[in-house]
């Protein structure tokens, strides 16, 4: 069952490898980012790092919208039902726009107010401030691109994104250097020139999507003039089924909002140890995004295809293959924690703390891949949005949230333990969920009306 399926396993490869690198390249970019202002001190890199959350909410919503309306294309797929798709994505497309559109206008009208929910040291705000308002402008182009980037995934149309993702990458770190620190007769524009060169990289990202969309895509065959059309059946089914990954994203998005803030009350060292690990461990989990997305594609078109008792099957081995993968996390984590560590210019402090944060990240993360794999690969893909609601809503708030700040602000524990606290509910939900799939109630058929 696990060796011998070679054409499974070269779907996978398919699927996922773009993804992984998409995500690598994304990594990538997170990375040079933080490097580089990192060499400006703990203070800007502090301001960066709480800007991003702004960022990372929006990178949240947006996957829970799009990712509604993948669940609805990956089985329309399997169905041969191009012009569904074609349709879906237009309203997905609507409604990322209209939200990348209401945070730049938050972002630019009260950045001071966003900022303060995750720290009140009044030098990292204000640096903030300067870097988000610039920053703002990127939002709706993000928002469309990854409403497009998500949808192709799921008629394996990958490698355009790959090819928009790199191209965002080299202008991205090339005018870091130039307007970060003042090269080639720029000016020296700080944390401000990192915001500049983030809204030049998003554009030409955009740019190349939506251009491959329109003219050169032959698959989905999508039209501007949809866009101006609303699909009554469409919309029905997403509220069906999509809008509870959207309520289940936007209910995570405040919980995980609301460890950041636990953790960037424990001072900017806590925020600038907690961004370093974050890099790490973005870089030890990069196959997830592919193994999760592969899962989602490959077990909707089955499902759309009409054959349930392979798509059972092939779930167990996604599983399987998470739980290796999540092993092997945990071990690139210890492994170079001091090396990624030592590679920023911040105080001992700061170092220390990013080096407990990494001891409770390795432990988690055996927990975290197989958990991500079944609720946004197997069992979105499956249909089973009402479930992953949900799963997301009791465990985060009910157990997670409660226990970190039991952990951070009351028993006063050591990073590694808060962090293991405020991440608690992976543990519960990637056995919860396991036990779901292993049983029948998680496949449906999500496309009738």
């Amino acid at each position: 069952m696990f060796i011998k399926d070679k054409d499974f396993y070269k779907r996978v490869l398919m699927i996922a490898v773009p993804i992984t690198l998409q995500s690598l390249i994304t990594f990538a970019i997170n990375m040079m980012d933080t490097v580089m202002v990192g060499q400006l001190g703990e203070i800007p890199l502090s301001a960066v790092s709480i800007s991003g959350q702004i960022f990372f909410v929006t990178t949240i919503l947006c996957f829970g919208i799009s990712g509604g309306g993948a669940v609805l294309t990956s089985q329309y797929w399997g169905k041969n039902d191009k012009e569904s798709v074609s349709k879906t994505l237009s309203l997905i497309l609507k409604i990322n726009i209209i939200m990348g559109i209401i945070v730049m206008l938050l972002s630019i009208m009260i950045p001071g107010t966003l900022l303060r929910l995750y720290n009140n040291d009044a030098r990292v705000i204000d640096e903030g401030i300067s870097y988000l308002r610039t920053a703002a402008l990127m939002y709706p182009l993000f928002c469309i691109t990854t409403g497009i980037a998500i949808i192709f995934r799921t008629v394996s149309q990958i490698k355009i994104s790959v090819i928009a993702n790199c191209a965002a990458f080299v202008l991205n770190v090339f005018f870091n250097w130039v307007l970060i620190f003042g090269y080639l007769g720029m000016p020296k524009l700080g944390l401000r020139g990192a915001a500049i060169a983030t809204v030049i990289a998003r554009f030409v990202e955009c740019i190349i999507m939506v251009s491959y969309l329109l003219f050169k895509d032959k698959k989905i065959k999508f039209k501007i003039s949809q866009l101006f059309k609303f699909d009554k059946l469409i919309f029905k089914q997403y509220l069906k089924s999509g809008i509870n990954i959207l309520i289940s994203d936007a209910i995570l998005v405040a919980g995980l909002t609301s460890l950041t803030m636990i953790l960037g009350r424990l001072g900017p060292e806590m925020i600038a140890a907690n961004s370093i690990c974050s890099i790490v461990i973005q870089l030890s989990t990069i196959t997830i995004s592919g193994i999760g997305n592969s899962g989602l594609v490959i077990i909707g078109n089955t499902i759309g295809e009409g054959n349930i008792e392979k798509a059972k099957k092939l779930s167990k081995k996604f599983l399987v293959i998470s739980i290796i993968t999540g092993i092997i996390a945990a071990v690139i984590i210890s492994l170079t924690k001091h090396i990624a560590v030592d590679f920023y210019n911040v105080g001992q402090t700061t170092k220390e703390i990013a080096y407990k944060l990494m001891d409770g990240a390795a432990f988690i993360v055996i927990f975290q891949v197989p958990s991500v794999v079944l609720t946004k690969g197997i069992l979105r893909g499956g249909g089973d949005t009402k479930f992953l609601l949900l799963a997301d809503v009791i465990f985060l708030w009910i157990l997670s949230i409660p226990l970190g700040m039991i952990a951070a602000f009351w028993l006063k524990l050591s990073p590694a333990l808060i962090y293991i606290c405020l991440k608690s509910d992976e543990i519960i939900k990637s056995i919860w969920c396991t036990f779901r799939m292993f049983g029948n109630k998680w496949i449906k058929d999500v496309t009738t009306a």
